[in-house]
């Protein structure tokens, strides 16, 4: 319900903006992760992109659920397109200190 609900509230700023593209998320802790989960799987089109403090994608994003309206697979270009930027302070010790597995592929393989 809450995604849905941001959902509508993000199609209204939209309209205002004048389209998705004008659009940046952000947020800290858990409303990092919902904006990480609205910029990629929650709105169809391309937002600016979407800056999260101390938090992490949500686990929604390693399997995203088809067949509901809530989420959409998002394409390779919007990937490609969208600007995620991540950030927690060196005392972080939940999300700071994790280093990618690889530098190509990081620890989250669909970002």
């Amino acid at each position: 319900d809450d995604v849905d609900i941001l959902k509508l509230v993000l199609k209204q700023l939209a309209q205002e903006a004048g389209g998705y593209s004008k659009l940046w998320l952000s947020g800290r802790s858990q409303g990092g992760c919902l904006s990480t989960l609205l910029a990629v799987a929650g709105v169809a089109p391309t937002v600016a992109g979407c800056f999260a403090i101390a938090s992490t994608a949500l686990p929604e994003l390693q399997h995203i659920p088809v067949g509901v309206d809530t989420y959409s697979l998002p394409s390779e270009k919007k990937l490609e397109n969208l600007r995620l930027g991540f950030f927690s302070g060196s005392k972080d010790h939940q999300f700071t200190g994790h280093h990618p597995q690889n530098r190509i592929h990081g620890t989250f393989p669909l970002l």
